[in-house]
């Protein structure tokens, strides 16, 4: 089956296993580890990090007193269809908000994602893009 023919299959009816596989054909990255949003309640300050299947754990994490990156425990989470599933829905297994990103350089420098911004034409007509450029002559 087709990716086209797959996703015209998949919609509000579909059984949630159906709609993990079409999320995850569409937003495909590396799949040993993916990020997770962070939002500081004391700071306000948010962002992504690796999710660390240590994280928080007492008698293992050092947090806030060792960074992450710096830490001999850490274990990422690899991308599973549990995680997708919280994601979708927003919350995981405590009920605690949940929104997972993804790493789409994958380890042989391939990419599966294609960016494009088609709204140039709001900012530079296209007669004063430089050649080369979409939309460009």
């Amino acid at each position: 089956m087709s990716q086209s023919e797959q996703t015209a299959e998949v919609n509000h009816h579909s059984v949630p296993a159906a709609k993990i596989a079409l999320f995850q054909s569409l937003f495909r990255g590396r799949d040993a580890v993916y990020p997770r949003r962070f939002e500081s309640r004391r700071t306000g300050k948010s962002g992504y990090m690796p999710a660390c299947g240590n994280e928080w754990v007492r008698g293992v994490c050092d947090k806030p007193k060792l960074k992450c990156a710096a830490c001999p425990h850490r274990r990422f989470v690899p991308v599973t269809d549990q995680a997708v599933r919280w994601h979708l829905s927003g919350q995981d297994q405590m009920g605690k908000d949940f929104v997972m990103g993804v790493y789409p350089m994958l380890l042989d420098e391939t990419c599966f994602f294609l960016a494009a911004d088609d709204r140039c034409e709001i900012f530079m007509p296209p007669e004063e893009l430089p050649a080369g450029s979409s939309g460009g002559p």
